[in-house]
């Protein structure tokens, strides 16, 4: 039995009946994560299991209108207590795979990065100075390449 639908997630024009690429939480690769992509597993989550947006609502203490904000990544959850709520409504397996999507819509990149930077004096001390230099994303693309 497959527990995650699959559904398109990487861009906020990509619909749930398709788009640039389907995966499944499972198979999701955290470079693949953008700010829309835990709303849209969330959504898609709750359809597939037949649940209501008013349900998942109810259930979570999230008003509706926060909900659909939440879907279309344009807010975060913030409180641990709500995203754990969810995991156990949605009958979420990959639960670690669920707390970085909510991280990367909530921070834009993943824990992995932000422990990355913090343990790595070096990569932490670049990143600040490109920071400062004011680094585009073609700066970035053109020293790793």
């Amino acid at each position: 039995m497959r527990l995650f639908r699959r559904v398109s997630f990487l861009t906020p024009e990509n619909n749930f009946k398709g788009g640039a690429k389907n995966v499944d939480l499972k198979d999701l690769n955290p470079k693949d994560y953008t700010k829309y992509t835990f709303g849209k597993f969330l959504k898609a989550r709750a359809e597939e299991l037949g649940m209501s947006d008013a349900e998942i609502s109810l259930r979570t203490g999230i008003s509706l209108p926060q909900l659909k904000q939440v879907y279309s990544g344009k807010m975060y959850i913030e409180r641990t207590e709500t995203l754990v709520n969810l995991v156990l409504i949605l009958k979420i397996s990959e639960v670690d795979k669920f707390f970085d999507l909510a991280f990367v819509a909530h921070y834009g990149v993943t824990k992995t990065v932000i422990q990355y930077l913090a343990e790595n004096d070096a990569a932490r001390n670049f990143v600040q100075l490109a920071m400062e230099e004011g680094w585009t994303a073609e700066d970035w693309i053109r020293i790793s390449e």
